[in-house]
């Protein structure tokens, strides 16, 4: 797949931030502020106005379908290729990636009460 693969994979990543900027981050109880990851909460404001400020469900479903956009290529080398060394450490870096961001850098400080991964909701 090499150069059509890379062409592939480079606009699936692209086209993600539009999927994630217009289903979730213009609904981020933060936007237009500082985002724990880089490109996203911090830059929606240049390509979207702001929602409804009510990130909920939904923008949860839009926010996992443009993570999915981003980590189905590879992953699909992976097992079709039979790469387990680096599939492995593939999910090992998704898997601390989501670690960070739920328990240490994004949602422990979150004051969106509406979203479903908020400890205080429950």
């Amino acid at each position: 797949m090499r150069w059509i693969g890379a062409a592939l994979y480079l606009l699936l990543w692209l086209g993600s931030y539009g999927v994630i900027y217009a289903g979730a981050c213009r609904d981020w109880v933060y936007y237009d502020k500082s985002c724990p990851i880089p490109l996203e909460g911090g830059c929606v404001h240049r390509f979207f106005r702001s929602g409804s400020g009510r990130f909920g469900v939904a923008s949860l479903l839009w926010a996992t379908f443009a993570y999915v956009m981003r980590v189905f290529l590879p992953l699909f080398i992976v097992v079709r290729e039979r790469l387990v060394a680096i599939g492995l450490a593939h999910i090992g870096v998704l898997a601390l990636f989501w670690i960070v961001h739920l328990y240490l850098a994004a949602c422990p400080n979150c004051v969106n009460f509406r979203c479903p991964l908020n400890r205080e909701t429950k």
